[in-house]
């Protein structure tokens, strides 16, 4: 099986590559300069690379994230997350590859976050494409994520908070919610999928924790800093809000959010 990964500097697309490369043939779409590449530049190269690997199944983890939303990152988000995205679906459903798997945020589908952040309207934009698309002889499944953790992620990401809460006195908020999924759960996850027959063309799917992280778990670490209001970037809720097909992992000791800030904070 001959595979491509974009983002695999990221830390999905990192943690796929590591895995994935021990069994299976893959390469990783990468492009020096990649946000100044100019639109045609960027095709010739994608195609010429596609056209020569002739992978069977392409994984598009590569994003532009940032919170900010100033008319030049709308400008660059639009053009890396929606432009470049739909070239590279494109190229691959003219290339005849077997499947296409592509990673989207569920904070897509929450309106007062999409209206704010540039980030999530260019992710939106996007899945609107891959919903009307046609796809030929290509498959593709959407995967629809909140957020991911595990070893080795220097994302800062509000776990990190909570493991630095010693330090600097964070004040949490009480209906505090987090949806958090493992990388290894992730990974297992997608080795299923490149390994089963597709009986669909096209699936969009909201991925999550059965269990969600809450201020039980804080108290439960001994982390009582909870706060009946708190600033607006400290308000962490996460709901699963789409009406799409939906994927539950179970939590357990191995991959849950709480084991593991509980080995990062008492190891």
């Amino acid at each position: 099986m001959k595979i491509i990964i974009t983002g695999s500097r990221g830390f999905i697309g990192k943690n796929l590559y590591n895995t994935f490369s021990k069994k299976f043939e893959v390469k990783k779409l990468f492009f020096k300069n990649f946000s100044n590449l100019k639109e045609n530049d960027f095709k010739k190269k994608l195609r010429k690379q596609i056209f020569l690997f002739k992978p069977d199944i392409v994984i598009h983890a590569a994003t532009l994230f940032t919170k900010e939303n100033s008319s030049e990152v709308k400008k660059k988000c639009l053009k890396i997350n929606y432009k470049y995205s739909r070239i590279l679906l494109d190229i691959v459903i003219a290339n005849n590859t077997k499947k296409f798997i592509y990673f989207g945020s569920n904070y897509e589908f929450e309106q007062n976050r999409t209206k704010i952040y540039p980030y999530l309207q260019s992710k939106q934009k996007f899945s609107k494409y891959i919903q009307k698309v046609n796809l030929k002889n290509t498959k593709l499944l959407a995967i629809y994520l909140f957020n991911t953790f595990g070893e080795n992620d220097k994302r800062k990401k509000i776990y990190s908070k909570i493991i630095n809460y010693f330090k600097k006195k964070i004040f949490f908020y009480k209906k505090l919610k987090l949806n958090y999924i493992n990388i290894k759960s992730l990974t297992s996850y997608i080795k299923l999928q490149l390994l089963n027959k597709w009986n669909f063309k096209k699936r969009l799917i909201s991925v999550a924790n059965k269990k969600y992280f809450t201020a039980k778990d804080l108290k439960m670490l001994k982390i009582n800093f909870l706060s009946d209001t708190a600033p607006n970037d400290l308000i962490y809720e996460h709901k699963l809000l789409i009406s799409i097909k939906k994927k539950y992992f179970n939590a357990n000791k191995d991959n849950s959010l709480y084991e593991f800030i509980k080995k990062k904070l008492y190891k």
